[in-house]
This record gives C-alpha cells, structure tokens and sequence, in this order.
C-alpha cells in the first residue's frame, strides 16, 4: 500500500512481530507509530487503511462483523 499524506503527516503500513518492534522500525524511517488524536484522524485511517490492516487474525473493513471491522 502506498503512503498517504494527511497535512504534514505521511502515513504508511509499518510491519514488525510487537509493538516495540513497529516503533523501531517506524522510528528508522524517520517516524513513530500513529497516535490518534481526534475523531478526524481516526475516520480518515479507516478510509484509508482499513482494507490494508489485520485485526485478530481477520484483514480488513470487509465482512461486515463488528468484531473485526474499524470503528470510525
């Protein structure tokens, strides 16, 4: 997926097997994790990223489940 761009903040998917290790990596491309700030950030990560992430074993904003499917 490509990094999306929202004011001066570029947003992109960063891998790692814990979260210490998606900071790490997040922090050697010159960044850090997100961390949402109002309702705003929070729709526009779902309409971008929502189809691009796994959430318990489940990818995607695409079955409908409230479990699995983000929450704007």
């Amino acid at each position: 997926m490509a990094p999306v761009i929202r004011g001066n903040s570029l947003y992109t998917i960063v891998n790692g097997p814990s979260w210490t290790q998606a900071e790490a990596n997040s922090v050697a491309l010159g960044g850090h994790l997100v961390s949402i700030g109002d309702q705003a950030e929070n729709q526009f990560l779902v309409a971008n990223f929502a189809k691009a992430v796994t959430w318990n074993g489940r990818k995607g904003d695409t079955s409908g489940d409230a479990r699995y499917t983000p929450r704007a």
